[in-house]
């Protein structure tokens, strides 16, 4: 995730999911992205009690290396540094 520009939120000791977040790109593209590769993304906010907003997003790593989650990290990736970020 590091080089596509991702914040992971603690090194993962094992299991299934992981806590990231885009450094450069907003959560709102990120998602319209997902939507476009038709990948679910678990928002933070869903796991917050009061459902606050959050940029966090829980990734599932066992389809890390599906391609639609390959395409999708270029993505993000590519949109990133066509940012300037």
């Amino acid at each position: 995730l590091d080089p596509a520009h991702w914040e992971v939120f603690a090194e993962p000791m094992g299991g299934l999911f992981v806590w990231a977040r885009p450094r450069c790109l907003a959560a709102q593209r990120v998602q319209q992205i997902a939507r476009e590769l038709q990948i679910q993304l678990s928002q933070g906010s869903t796991f917050l009690p009061q459902g606050e907003a959050c940029d966090w997003l829980r990734l599932n790593v066992a389809y890390t290396q599906d391609h639609r989650a390959q395409v999708f990290f270029q993505r993000v990736e590519q949109e990133s540094i066509a940012a300037g970020q």
